[in-house]
């Protein structure tokens, strides 16, 4: 009977863990966050304070883009030896992720929208989406929370990736990348136009297609992608998460 009570009780704890995590996902976040609610602030208040000057006043979106690498490459350490120090089972902990992810980024993303949208009517700020796509509100706001949830999500695997590789194999990813550029330089030389697929493959991240007069820019398409992109991350992610040992 004490087996039998304790079996039964194990999926509410589950969850009471589960919970646990993502507001401590939340909880981990939150100087970051305010790091960057202050800077667009900050922004905003440049804009409208030089909203008649030629030059805009910083950017508001590239800033909120910019931290979801940080909030996405610092939390997975933290959060990872909080886990397994507290006997959480690392299904927990990916569900958790995934969760406090897209709770983090939907935040994000509704605020970059929001700020975004003052900043265009009170102010003189760059703003990403408006320089690549055609002013739409909805979409404005669809593409700022999926872009935050895509960077977050690469950044998260990068450093699993960077938690579970050895010291040797981190130098041999660096020299790689270091070699990426001439090496690509390289063979555009040999067979002309690799580096115009190139282009092409990542501005299909953004939504364009095609060329020339026929180019176009699409933001629920690029929403599309990334959502696929992201969503191949978080699956392989749970490859180098079942054997990763908390340090």
């Amino acid at each position: 009977m004490m087996y039998m009570w304790k079996y039964s009780r194990r999926p509410e704890m589950d969850r009471a863990r589960l919970k646990t995590l993502i507001l401590y996902h939340i909880y981990s976040s939150k100087v970051l966050v305010g790091i960057l609610l202050l800077i667009m602030f900050v922004n905003l208040l440049l804009g409208i304070a030089f909203k008649h000057s030629i030059n805009s006043a910083g950017s508001m979106d590239i800033a909120s883009y910019i931290f979801a690498m940080f909030v996405g490459y610092e939390l997975f350490r933290e959060v990872f030896a909080f886990s397994m120090i507290n006997g959480v089972s690392r299904k927990t902990y990916y569900i958790s992720n995934i969760l406090s992810t897209i709770i983090i980024s939907v935040f994000l993303g509704v605020t970059t929208g929001v700020v975004s949208f003052i900043s265009s009517v009170l102010a003189n700020n760059s703003i990403m989406f408006y320089m690549i796509y055609p002013k739409n509100t909805a979409n404005m706001f669809i593409w700022c929370t999926v872009m935050t949830y895509a960077i977050i999500s690469l950044f998260h695997f990068i450093s699993l990736v960077m938690y579970r590789i050895s010291k040797k194999t981190k130098y041999i990813i660096i020299l790689l990348l270091a070699l990426s550029v001439p090496s690509i330089i390289l063979v555009n030389n040999l067979a002309g136009g690799f580096i115009m697929h190139i282009q092409k493959f990542l501005f299909l991240f953004l939504g364009i297609t095609g060329s020339g007069a026929d180019i176009t820019a699409d933001p629920i398409l690029s929403s599309a992608v990334l959502f696929v992109f992201s969503a191949v991350i978080t699956a392989v992610s749970w490859l180098f998460l079942r054997k990763a040992e908390a340090r």
